[in-house]
C-alpha cells in the first residue's frame, strides 16, 4: 500500500537535477505501473570497466 509513503515518481525522479536526490538507492513510484520500484545506483559494467559519461555515449 502507497498511500502512506511520500514517494517521488519515476519520471520527478530522473527528470531531477537536485543533489540530495543522489543516493545508492532510491524507492520511488513507476508512473506506468504505479507500484513501488527500488533503483540501485551503478558505478560499473558487468565486466567491471568503471561507468562513465564517455562509454555511455559509445552504447548510442
Amino acid at each position: 500500500m502507497t498511500n502512506n509513503l511520500n514517494l517521488l515518481t519515476t519520471e520527478q525522479f530522473f527528470g531531477s537535477s537536485d543533489p540530495t536526490l543522489d543516493k545508492e538507492i532510491v524507492t520511488l513510484i513507476d508512473e506506468f505501473t504505479m507500484e513501488v520500484v527500488n533503483y540501485i545506483q551503478t558505478t560499473t559494467w558487468i565486466d567491471g570497466t568503471v561507468i562513465t559519461s564517455v562509454n555511455e555515449a559509445d552504447l548510442i
